[in-house]
């Protein structure tokens, strides 16, 4: 991915990085929650949407960090503690609004998109 730095500061630039945060969830629990809404139209749409190949819809988010704050326990090392903070969690409920304007039940996992020029420990 090639580094853009719009939206930025200077000290962003120099001390800072990029995550994401991808929510995915299924395409049959959407359709079945625009059903339940009378959305018949929609769940129609979205079952013949053919540039959808996947049951798993996916919505990225990138937000810029400059500090990672990581859950440190006694006896783990620096790399448990990464594994702990990008690992994939699970949502509770029913939380998550589609662009549809339905909830479902989704999972999210944060990855590091654009790492920051240096790390400090």
């Amino acid at each position: 991915v090639p580094f853009q730095v719009q939206h930025t500061t200077p000290f962003m630039r120099v001390a800072g990085g990029y995550e994401r945060s991808q929510v995915s969830w299924s395409k049959m629990d959407e359709i079945d929650q625009l059903k339940k809404a009378k959305n018949n139209a929609a769940a129609a749409a979205l079952a013949m949407d053919k540039a959808l190949k996947s049951d798993k819809l996916v919505s990225n988010t990138y937000e810029h960090f400059s500090m990672l704050t990581l859950a440190v326990v006694a006896g783990n090392t620096l790399e448990t503690c990464l594994k702990d903070y990008f690992k994939r969690e699970k949502l509770d409920g029913r939380i998550y609004t589609t662009q549809r304007k339905v909830k479902v039940i989704a999972h999210r996992q944060i990855s590091l998109h654009i790492p920051p020029p240096s790390l400090m420990i």
